[in-house]
């Protein structure tokens, strides 16, 4: 949980990769922390379009965790 929510908020912003609200969102959305789900992702989503979270919600139904 922790390492996904570090890696959204690098994207939120744009620490050490570029700024990007889905990738971000994609990260918050695949997080079991509760306060990523329930604040976090309000708050980016209020500034995504409609066409943004449909592309984030698809990259979540497809993400594939791998560790090597």
């Amino acid at each position: 949980d922790y390492a996904q929510v570090s890696i959204a908020k690098m994207y939120v912003h744009g620490i050490g990769v570029e700024e990007n609200a889905i990738e971000a969102y994609k990260f918050f959305k695949l997080s079991e922390d509760q306060t990523a789900k329930n604040l976090y992702l309000k708050v980016i989503k209020e500034k995504m379009t409609e066409e943004e979270i449909a592309e984030a919600e698809e990259l979540v139904k497809n993400f594939v965790g791998s560790y090597k």
